[in-house]
C-alpha cells in the first residue's frame, strides 16, 4: 500500500502518503525517489451505513504500510442486535478478530479511473450554410464503462452582419469513445467552430451533468431573460458547486447591434438550482441558446476538481501565453482540462472571432492564449469557463 485517502460526508479528508510523489506514466509512480509499477487506486465503500471511524490497527516500518485496518463503531447505541459492535484489537496476540464482530458485510470496490479531455476542430466549408460535421473520437485508454460526457463551444468564428446559429454536442458515448457534432442551421454560416470535451468517469466524486435549451422556455423582462429550476437526478449530501457554459448560440441578423449573452447558476441547494440565461442592454434579445451545466461536491473533491474563468476585455483584445495557477492542494498529476465559452459581448458590425487555447497543463496550473484575433474588432468582453479534473 503506497497511500491512503479517507473521506467523510462532511468534506474532511485525510491523506497519508510519501513526502514527494510524481506520476511518471499511467500506473507508474515515483515516491521519495523509489519507482513503483502497476500502481492502481481502489475505492472502498464504508462498511457501516451508520458507522463512525475510530482509528487504525496494523503495522508499518520505514519502507511503508505493511498491514492496515480501519476500526469502526456503530452510531446506534440503543440497538442490541447490531451486526457490528465496537471492539478492541489484541496487540499481544496480533488477533484482529476482536476488533469487529458479526458477519462480514459486502464491501464494494471499483478502480478510480481518471478524466480525459480534448479539442475537436471539424473540417469545415465556410461557404456552405446549414452544415453538420460528425467526428469519431476514441478514449485512450478506454473506460471500463461509458463515462459521463460534457462538451461545449470553445471557439466562435463568425462573419459580421450575419446570423449566428452555431451548435455543438456529443452523442453515442460508449466505453471506447463518442461522436462529436458541430452544425449551423436556419440558413446560417460559420467560418470554423471548435469543440471542447470532457469525459467524467464513474468514480468517487459525485457529479451531475445536464443541458438546458431556451427555445421552448418563456422569456421575462423584455424578452431578455430565461430562467428554469433544474432538479438534480441524485440529491447531494451538501450544497454542491454548479458551473454553466454554452453549447449553442442563436442570434438573428440585427445589423449594428450588440450580441450579448451569459449564463450562470443561482439559488443552489442540495436538490437543484436555477439556471439563468440572459442578454442585457436596450433593445437586445437572443433567439435561443443551449446551455450545459455541471454540479459536483466541492467539499470532498478540492484536490480532484477545480474551476475558474478567463475574462478578456476590449482593451486587452488578445491575451498571449498567460498563466493560471490552480491554487490549493495540487493535483496528483496533470488533470484533464475543459474550457468553453460562458459570456459573449460583441457588436455585430465586426467579425466575431473568439478563441481560447491552452498549453503546459501541469498539476499546479496551465498557460493560455485567449480573446479575439481580429485586428478590427468590436468586443466588450468574452469569458471562458475552465474545469480541471483529475
Amino acid at each position: 500500500m503506497l497511500a491512503i485517502r479517507l473521506y467523510t460526508t462532511y468534506g474532511r479528508r485525510l491523506v497519508a502518503q510519501a513526502a514527494t510523489n510524481e506520476v511518471l506514466s499511467p500506473g507508474e509512480i515515483s515516491k521519495d525517489g523509489t519507482i513503483y509499477h502497476k500502481v492502481k487506486s481502489i475505492y472502498v465503500d464504508a462498511p457501516l451505513s451508520k458507522g463512525t471511524f475510530k482509528g487504525f490497527f496494523g503495522s508499518t516500518d520505514e519502507v511503508g504500510i505493511l498491514r492496515l485496518g480501519l476500526i469502526w463503531g456503530n452510531l446506534d447505541r440503543k440497538s442490541e442486535n447490531s451486526a457490528w459492535v465496537e471492539g478492541e484489537y489484541d496487540y499481544s496476540t496480533g488477533d484482529d478478530s476482536a476488533a469487529m464482530y458479526g458477519p462480514t458485510p459486502p464491501v464494494s470496490t471499483k478502480a478510480i479511473t481518471y478524466a480525459q479531455s480534448g479539442i475537436i476542430e471539424p473540417a469545415w466549408d465556410q461557404r456552405r450554410a446549414d452544415q453538420m460535421r460528425i467526428d469519431h473520437e476514441r478514449f485512450e485508454p478506454p473506460y471500463p464503462e461509458p463515462p459521463r460526457m460534457i462538451s461545449g463551444l470553445r471557439k466562435l468564428d463568425q462573419e459580421a452582419d450575419q446570423a449566428i446559429r452555431t451548435a455543438v454536442t456529443h452523442r453515442s458515448v460508449t466505453s471506447t469513445g463518442f461522436q462529436s457534432v458541430a452544425r449551423t442551421h436556419s440558413g446560417a454560416k460559420a467560418y470554423a467552430p471548435s469543440i471542447s470535451w470532457l469525459a467524467l468517469p464513474n468514480n468517487d466524486v459525485h457529479f451531475e451533468v445536464g443541458e438546458f435549451d431556451t427555445y421552448s422556455s418563456p422569456r421575462i423582462e423584455d424578452n431578455q431573460i430565461v430562467s428554469r429550476r433544474i432538479e438534480f437526478p441524485t440529491r447531494f449530501a451538501r450544497t454542491p458547486k454548479v458551473v454553466t457554459w454554452l453549447y449553442e448560440v442563436s442570434f438573428g441578423i440585427q445589423g449594428h447591434v450588440w450580441n450579448s449573452l451569459k449564463t450562470e447558476a443561482k439559488g443552489i441547494t442540495c436538490d437543484g438550482f436555477d439556471i439563468d440565461v440572459r442578454t442585457w442592454g436596450a433593445h437586445q434579445s437572443f433567439d435561443g441558446a443551449r446551455v450545459g451545466w455541471l454540479a459536483f461536491d466541492d467539499g470532498d473533491s478540492k484536490s480532484r476538481v477545480k474551476t475558474g474563468t478567463v475574462r478578456v476585455s476590449r482593451f486587452e483584445g488578445w491575451l498571449h501565453n498567460q498563466e493560471v495557477k490552480f491554487g490549493g492542494e495540487p493535483f496528483a498529476k496533470a488533470p484533464a482540462l475543459f474550457h468553453v465559452l460562458t459570456v459573449i459581448d460583441c457588436c455585430r458590425d465586426k467579425d466575431m472571432k473568439l478563441s481560447m487555447d491552452t498549453t503546459h497543463v501541469t498539476s499546479t496550473g496551465f498557460r493560455f492564449s485567449a480573446g479575439t484575433w481580429a485586428r478590427d474588432h468590436n468586443m466588450t468582453q468574452v469569458v471562458w469557463l475552465w474545469i480541471a479534473v483529475e
